[in-house]
């Protein structure tokens, strides 16, 4: 299930980040990171996940959502979360919640998936 994978794939990211933030900080303010390799390779990977769950979403839809759920994972706005009492289980399901919605999966639909 191609929801599953796009909501483990950002957790590793998560993680991966979590784990090393202090190099990760300095590649996140350096000039261009929206072009670097690194980033574009994740973009293909999570815009490859939406489609595959979406079928054939509207045109731009899925590079936006791409976007929005890697944006959700620069460091200094985990870390904000973390400052703001947010705890890293919080920040996991949250999300894994808004992979699923971005590969077109209802709030509803969603609690029945992961309950199973």
């Amino acid at each position: 299930m191609s929801q599953q994978r796009l909501a483990a794939f950002l957790d590793l990211i998560l993680t991966f980040k979590l784990d090393n933030r202090h190099l990760i900080r300095v590649l996140e303010f350096g000039p261009g990171i929206l072009q670097s390799p690194h980033y574009r390779w994740m973009l293909g990977v999570t815009e490859g996940f939406i489609k595959e769950g979406t079928g054939s979403p509207p045109e731009g839809a899925t590079l936006y959502n791409a976007h929005t759920l890697l944006a959700a994972l620069h460091i200094d706005l985990i870390e904000d979360m973390f400052a703001n009492g947010l705890s890293l289980d919080t920040i996991r399901e949250d999300q894994a919640r808004r992979a699923y919605m971005a590969t077109g999966i209802t709030e509803t639909d969603y609690k029945t998936l992961v309950r199973t």
